[in-house]
C-alpha cells in the first residue's frame, strides 16, 4: 500500500499553499518511485494526531511538519547520503535561517497586507476549502499571522487597521484645538522638506524593513548557491533544495497587487529566481495545477479513472483521493460525520474565540461524557424556589394583622370602653351565658383603672392652665 501525504489544497498554480507542504511534496518526489505514494489535497488537519499538515501516513502511523518527514524518509531514502560533515552542517544552519526569515516575509506579502489578502490570499483559500471551512478558517489564519508578525513593527501593511485607527485619531482630534490655531502668526512658516524628515515619513520606514528582512533572507541564499547548479551539491537536489523551493515558491509564483516580494526576486536576485524556476520544473508539474480539478478528482471512486483524469490533465504528481474515500459505503457516512463535526468545531471557535490566538487550527478532541453520574438535587418547586422571600413576608405580614384584630376584639367587655393599641371599641362580649367571665372581670377592672388615670392627668393639666392664667393676670 503506497503511503499518503496530506498536504492544503493547491493555489497560485503550485501543489498547495503552505511552503511546507511544498517542501514536503518536492521531498517525496525526488526520494520515491512512481506508485510508491500518493499526494492528497486535504482541509481537515485534524485527521492526525497534531493536527497539521503536512502529514505523512505509512500504515498506521502519521509523521507530521516537514523536518519530521524529512528525518523518516532519510532512513532508507536519503538525499543526503554523499555530503560532508561541513555539508551537513551547512544544511542544518540554512534550514533555521530559511524557516526563520522566510516565514515572515510570506506572512505580511500574503496575510497581513490587506490588499494582497484580499485579492490574491482570500479567494485562493476559498478555491480549496469546502464551504462550512470558509467562515472561519482563512480568517482565524490570518489572526494567528498578524499576531505573528506583530513584533516586526509593519503593522502598516494592513490597510483595514490603519484606516480604523486614522477616523478614531481623526475624531479625538476634532474635539481639540489645532496646532495653528494656537501658535501666533508671527511663527506659522512654511517649513523645508529635508532628507532625514522623508526619509522618516511611514512608508519610507516600512520599506527599509522590509528591505532589511528580504536581504535577510535572500543574500545568505544567493551567496551559498554561487554558480552551483544547486546550494549543497552540483550534482542533485538535497534536502535544503526541497526546503528553499516551499519557500522561494510562494515569492515567485502569486501575482499580487503589491508585488514587492516578487519584484525583489526577480529584479534583485536572478540567479535565485533561475534556480526556483529551475526546481519546479524538477520537483512539480510542467502545467499549473487547478484546484476545481483537485476537487473533482477527491470526488472520484475509481483508481482507473483518477489515473485516466491525471494523464488528461497533465498532471505528473501523483494525485488521488485519500484512502478512506476509496472504501465502502461506510466510509462516506463517516466522512459525512467527519464534516459535520468540522463545522461544528469552526463555527463554534470562531464565535468563541475572536483574538489572534485562537487554537482553531487545531481543534480539541470530541470530549465525551464521564461514565459515572453525579446524584442531581432533589427538583424544588419553581415558585417557593424563586419567590421564597416573598412568601416569608407575606406570612408574617398576615399573622401580624391577624393577632392584631384578635387583640382588638378581646379588649372589648360589659359594654365598657376599652383602649388597646389606640383602638376604641364598645361591645357586650365580656358575658357567657349570663355568668361573668373571669377574664372579662379582670379586663373590665383593668380600663377602669385605666380611665381613672386618665382623668386625674386631665385634671392636672386644668389646674396648671389655671396657675398660669392667675399668674398672667398679676
Amino acid at each position: 500500500m503506497p503511503i499518503e501525504l496530506h498536504v492544503w489544497g493547491p493555489a497560485f498554480g503550485l501543489p498547495s499553499i503552505d511552503p511546507q507542504c511544498l517542501a514536503s511534496i518536492a521531498m517525496l518526489k525526488l526520494s520515491f518511485p512512481e506508485g510508491a505514494w500518493v499526494l492528497v489535497a486535504d482541509h481537515d488537519p485534524s485527521i492526525n494526531p497534531n493536527n497539521i499538515f503536512p502529514a505523512l501516513l505509512d500504515g498506521s502511523r502519521w509523521i507530521t511538519g516537514f523536518q519530521a518527514i524529512a528525518g523518516y524518509i532519510q532512513k532508507n531514502h536519503s538525499l543526503d547520503g554523499d555530503l560532508t560533515e561541513l555539508q551537513h552542517a551547512d544544511g542544518r544552519a540554512y534550514s533555521s535561517l530559511i524557516e526563520c526569515s522566510a516565514q515572515p516575509l510570506l506572512d505580511l506579502s500574503l496575510y497581513v497586507s490587506y490588499e494582497n489578502y484580499r485579492q490574491t490570499t482570500r479567494p485562493a483559500w476559498s478555491a480549496i476549502l469546502p464551504w462550512h471551512a470558509n467562515y472561519a478558517l482563512p480568517q482565524n489564519i490570518r489572526a494567528s499571522v498578524k499576531a505573528r508578525t506583530a513584533h516586526l513593527g509593519l503593522s502598516a501593511l494592513d490597510i483595514d487597521k490603519d484606516d480604523s485607527q486614522a477616523s478614531t485619531n481623526e475624531r479625538a482630534d476634532s474635539a481639540l484645538p489645532s496646532e495653528e490655531s494656537v501658535k501666533p502668526r508671527s511663527l506659522l512658516l512654511p517649513r523645508k522638506e529635508t532628507i532625514r524628515s522623508m526619509l522618516s515619513g511611514h512608508q519610507y520606514t516600512g520599506r527599509f524593513k522590509l528591505d532589511a528582512l528580504m536581504s535577510a533572507f535572500f543574500d545568505p541564499l544567493s551567496s551559498l548557491l554561487s554558480s552551483k547548479e544547486y546550494l549543497l551539491s552540483s550534482s542533485h537536489p538535497t534536502t535544503l533544495d526541497c526546503l528553499a523551493t516551499g519557500y522561494l515558491a510562494l515569492a515567485l509564483s502569486p501575482r499580487p497587487p503589491q508585488p514587492w516580494l516578487r519584484n525583489t526576486l526577480n529584479t534583485k536576485y536572478p540567479s535565485l529566481r533561475a534556480y526556483t524556476t529551475r526546481m519546479l520544473h524538477l520537483v512539480f508539474d510542467s502545467v499549473p495545477i487547478n484546484s476545481a480539478d483537485i476537487r473533482s478528482l477527491n470526488a472520484l471512486r475509481d483508481p482507473e479513472v483518477v489515473s485516466r483524469f491525471r494523464t488528461e490533465k497533465g498532471y505528473s504528481l501523483p494525485w488521488s483521493p485519500s484512502s478512506s474515500t476509496i472504501s465502502s459505503s461506510s466510509s462516506s457516512s463517516s466522512s459525512v460525520l467527519s464534516a459535520l463535526y468540522t463545522t461544528h468545531t469552526l463555527l463554534l471557535a470562531a464565535l468563541t474565540s475572536p483574538f489572534p490566538t485562537s487554537t482553531l487550527l487545531r481543534p480539541d478532541p470530541l470530549i465525551l461524557p464521564p461514565t459515572h453520574s453525579t446524584p442531581s438535587p432533589p427538583p424544588q418547586s419553581w415558585l417557593f424556589s424563586r419567590h421564597l422571600r416573598q412568601w416569608m413576608m407575606l406570612a408574617t405580614g398576615l399573622a401580624g394583622w391577624v393577632g392584631w384584630v384578635a387583640m382588638g376584639q378581646w379588649g372589648v367587655q360589659n359594654g365598657e370602653k376599652q383602649v388597646f393599641g389606640g383602638v376604641e371599641a364598645k361591645s357586650d362580649a365580656g358575658r357567657v351565658g349570663g355568668g361573668e367571665d373571669e377574664a372579662g372581670a379582670m379586663l373590665a377592672a383593668l380600663g377602669r383603672e385605666i380611665r381613672v388615670q386618665r382623668e386625674a392627668q386631665v385634671g392636672g393639666v386644668g389646674i396648671g392652665v389655671g396657675r398660669m392664667e392667675e399668674v398672667v393676670e398679676l
